[in-house]
């Protein structure tokens, strides 16, 4: 379900206009959006509820092109543009001008990766977006022109591999390292 808590931890009334205070979502990921008041919420069977932060209405979508499999990640890149990464569908792409205004027509599947699980999504400094998947490894995207700048796998070149393919997690330690967690810890320098 999706719970609301107090400064000390304590339950209080979810109070979202459009969710039930006793619910069963199952809310797999979550991000604050750039460019509206908006909280963008995805989850199991393939929905997107949007929160509106002003109003507290919220309104819930499930877009054919995810044919009901689960979305486990949202991130809004720096041009406005919504990335989904699914359970076994592979990563998705919601234009910055339709995508969270017309869900039905807006979101595409990103080719430049198989149908995988996705297992995180990360915008960098400069406004890239890294993808960790459950079997291909890492790719960096530049979210502008959709060309693919990186990808890490196993039987990469030295400085360019790293220990599994199978990544859980990203995180960019600062400007320069990225630290990947898949088969162990994986330092990257950028």
């Amino acid at each position: 379900g999706l719970y609301r808590y107090d400064k000390h931890l304590k339950p209080v009334n979810l109070n979202i206009k459009g969710i039930e205070e006793v619910n069963g979502l199952t809310v797999w990921g979550m991000c604050r959006l750039k460019t509206e008041p908006l909280i963008c919420m995805v989850g199991q069977p393939g929905f997107i509820i949007t929160y509106n932060e002003i109003t507290g209405e919220t309104k819930r979508f499930e877009p054919a092109v995810f044919n009901s499999v689960t979305i486990r990640q949202v991130l809004q890149d720096k041009f406005g543009n919504m990335w989904y990464g699914t359970h076994h569908g592979g990563l998705f792409k919601g234009n910055a001008l339709t995508g969270i205004k017309q869900m039905d027509t807006g979101i595409t599947r990103f080719d430049g990766i198989p149908k995988t699980q996705i297992r995180n999504l990360i915008e960098d400094h400069d406004g890239n977006i890294w993808v960790a998947t459950e079997l291909y490894g890492v790719y960096k995207i530049d979210p502008g022109s959709g060309k693919i700048l990186i990808h890490l796998t196993e039987k990469g070149d030295k400085g360019h591999n790293i220990l599994s393919n199978a990544v859980s997690c990203l995180l960019e330690y600062n400007d320069s390292l990225m630290i990947i967690g898949g088969g162990g810890v994986n330092i990257y320098n950028t």
